[in-house]
């Protein structure tokens, strides 16, 4: 069985869940429920691959645990993203199992999930790791290990264009036809997982599939064994701070970052999912040494990110929602802080090593600076992360917003490209240059400096 502590909710819009979650408007729950029934919820139905770390708790602490989870029985308490979360909660299970542990008070204000295996880990009570990627990661790396011909084969077999019993009699070679067989087995089994299938459509398909695929026996495997990726726990730390020196327009400036979670696109993936952006309360504080001015830049309450390459086997909406305090060049030439809410949705393409993203966004700013205390506007962004071999990662990105509510109409264009490189798990130097233009004026801002992460 899973022991579970999550939110009750049934929302299925990812930027509703954010906010909601932020917020504390959903009620969180324990629960127990077969185990294969979480690894199905989880590794099929979403892009999540899985980390299972085998525990050294013995029969005794394990049945004090499972007494405790039977008193809390419908019993809930408010959920909140970032603190009374799944990761704080499922500490105190560890410290009723094993009271010595004391885990709860070890841990930081904000908990997450990655944060409570280290716990677990300082305090010795994992005994090992397993890896189990997810059935949309065991797609994409069939389809990095298939040619053309091969892809078109399955998508055939998928839109009911070829019969499984063609691709058996076809002259490709035997491991072509198992690649495609076993490829158009795992999406097929996905699209009825997410309710894209009825039950008996897929089961005859099902099953006429799997029946050609057994008449096939390769003398060696078809695609190279999957390898496994840096454990999470491993992965840098999840708190940052940045050290930077820069020029915006000739002027010199200090800039101190502090951010308490979690990971941004620029870090480096080894331990997170590639394409996966939450920041959690990011202060940046500046200090002018011409204008001798200490200022408050920007304060990012949520930066939350989410670029999922697509494919034809694989269709998933890449999407964003970032808000919190930023520092915006008025009409008169002076920069003044507001208050931005900024939600998108759009596409990525590519790969975890190279992915490009096209967003459509919406632009919400709030200050009593503006004729009607607000501007809303359109607008989208596009742009590029590479990797450039095993230690540097480059993001090139270009962002243009028509504000047309509010106060008079203006529009805003932003290009910028930045460059982190890793100098080990827990530090890296970054470079990043940006070119703006909002009111007709144009300004460009060039820093570099040193991340540290614990």
């Amino acid at each position: 069985h899973a022991l579970n502590y999550s939110a009750f909710t049934q929302e299925k819009n990812g930027v509703a869940f954010a906010i909601k979650g932020l917020l504390g408007f959903y009620k969180g729950f324990y629960s127990t429920l077969p185990y294969y029934a979480k690894l199905k919820q989880y590794n099929d139905l979403e892009r999540r691959d899985i980390w299972e770390y085998d525990l050294n708790l013995d029969a005794r602490e394990m049945s004090r645990m499972f007494n405790h989870i039977w008193e809390l029985k419908e019993v809930y308490s408010d959920y909140f993203f970032f603190d009374e979360n799944c990761a704080y909660q499922l500490l105190f299970l560890f410290d009723v199992a094993r009271p010595s542990l004391q885990l709860v008070d070890q841990a930081r204000p904000w908990v997450i999930p990655v944060d409570t295996v280290r716990l677990l880990e300082k305090n010795g009570v994992i005994a090992s790791a397993e890896y189990r990627p997810s059935k949309a990661t065991r797609i994409g790396w069939i389809i990095e290990h298939m040619s053309a011909a091969e892809k078109d084969l399955a998508s055939q077999l998928l839109q009911g264009e070829e019969a499984p019993e063609a691709v058996t009699a076809s002259e490709i070679k035997m491991e072509a036809k198992v690649r495609v067989l076993d490829l158009a087995i795992e999406t097929l089994e996905f699209q009825y997982l997410k309710h894209e299938l009825e039950r008996t459509e897929y089961s005859q398909r099902y099953l006429s599939l799997l029946k050609q695929r057994s008449y096939l026996v390769p003398k060696g495997p078809v695609v190279p064994e999957m390898p496994v990726p840096t454990r999470p726990d491993q992965g840098h730390g999840s708190n940052r701070i940045s050290l930077k020196y820069g020029e915006v327009e000739k002027e010199p400036f200090a800039e101190f970052r502090l951010r308490p979670a979690y990971h941004n696109l620029l870090d480096a993936d080894e331990g997170y999912l590639a394409g996966s952006q939450i920041d959690f309360a990011n202060v940046v504080v500046r200090y002018y040494s011409d204008l001798e001015k200490v200022r408050l830049q920007s304060l990012d309450l949520i930066s939350i990110i989410s670029l999922a390459p697509r494919h034809r086997f694989y269709k998933p909406v890449s999407w964003k929602i970032e808000t919190g305090l930023q520092r915006q060049l008025f009409a008169d030439g002076f920069e003044r802080l507001l208050y931005n809410l900024n939600p998108g949705g759009g596409f990525t393409f590519g790969s975890e090593r190279l992915m490009s993203f096209v967003l459509l966004e919406t632009d919400l700013l709030f200050s009593d600076h503006f004729r009607d205390n607000y501007m809303a506007g359109v607008g989208g962004s596009v742009g590029l992360l590479a990797h450039l071999g095993s230690k540097l990662k480059l993001k090139l990105d270009a962002r243009q917003v028509e504000y047309l509510a509010g106060d008079e109409e203006f529009s805003s264009l932003e290009a910028g490209a930045a460059l982190n490189w890793q100098l080990g798990v827990n530090s890296s130097l970054v470079v990043e240059a940006t070119r703006n233009k909002i009111h007709d004026i144009f300004s460009s801002e060039v820093k570099g400096g040193f991340n540290l992460y614990w």
